[in-house]
């Protein structure tokens, strides 16, 4: 398995000239990130149709952490 990053993931973006420059790309990444974690901190489930739910998740201790849950279709294009 291989790593790809955050930014490798810019890089595929600015390659299909859908922004205009590089950095748009950027922009546009790491704003969706901010507000995923910002929904999530504040106690919200955000569903990313196709990808899959960030959501809180209570553990035994209490403590909340940040949760991911893939969606049906992204389960069923990993390789089994």
């Amino acid at each position: 398995m291989n790593l790809f990053t955050k930014k490798e993931l810019v890089e595929r973006l600015a390659e299909l000239d859908i922004f205009e420059t590089k950095a748009a790309a950027k922009t546009a990444v790491e704003t969706i990130s901010a507000i995923i974690i910002e929904q999530v901190a504040v106690g919200n489930q955000v569903n990313y149709s196709g990808l899959g739910k960030f959501y809180p998740y209570k553990l035994a201790s209490g403590k909340i952490v940040p949760k991911f849950g893939a969606s049906s279709l992204f389960k069923q294009v990993i390789p089994q």
